[in-house]
């Protein structure tokens, strides 16, 4: 997969993450999470327990996919082309999903630069001194004094012992 279909693949996927959050069900695994903490500080033991048995299970169950995806590769039901096929399906409904939801990629774009830009003009007011007759002039850059990091009086004292 190139690094364009990589980009598509991963803007798509923030994308749905991001209508899953404020979705109802996005809502209901937050207020989830939070009963889940909740129960956490209650009883710690308890709750470490629990997380053990379900990674226990997840592990089994990864390793059960696994397993039909090794024997999918290895029969030829599931090739490149197919897992590419499914990939560009779930981009393009991600694309058509986001498209129901905040409109046409130049619907974006015009509200994004209405948001940007200002309604009033911006003025920046300049001394007379730096503008004359409409023209840019450079003003005097200001200099430091100059500093030696020789000490004061090392040359006299370099001429004396010659």
């Amino acid at each position: 997969m190139g690094k364009l279909s990589s980009l598509l693949l991963g803007a798509a996927t923030g994308a749905a993450a991001a209508l899953f959050v404020q979705s109802k069900k996005g809502q209901e695994v937050a207020q989830q999470a939070k009963e889940w903490y909740a129960g956490y500080q209650e009883d710690p033991a308890a709750t470490k327990e629990k997380v053990g048995e379900v990674a226990n299970e997840f592990g089994q169950t990864v390793a059960q996919r696994y397993a039909e995806f090794k024997d999918g590769v290895q029969s030829g039901d599931i090739t490149v082309q197919s897992v590419v096929d499914d990939v560009k399906a779930f981009s393009e409904k991600q694309v058509e999903t986001l498209t129901e939801k905040f409109g046409s990629k130049e619907e974006v774009v015009a509200k994004v630069k209405k948001a940007v830009t200002p309604e009033e003009e911006i003025i920046i007011e300049m001394d007379e001194e730096v503008v004359e007759a409409g023209e840019e002039t450079q003003a005097e850059l200001k200099t430091l004094p100059k500093v030696s990091a020789v000490p004061a009086g090392f040359a006299d004292k370099k001429k004396e012992e010659e």
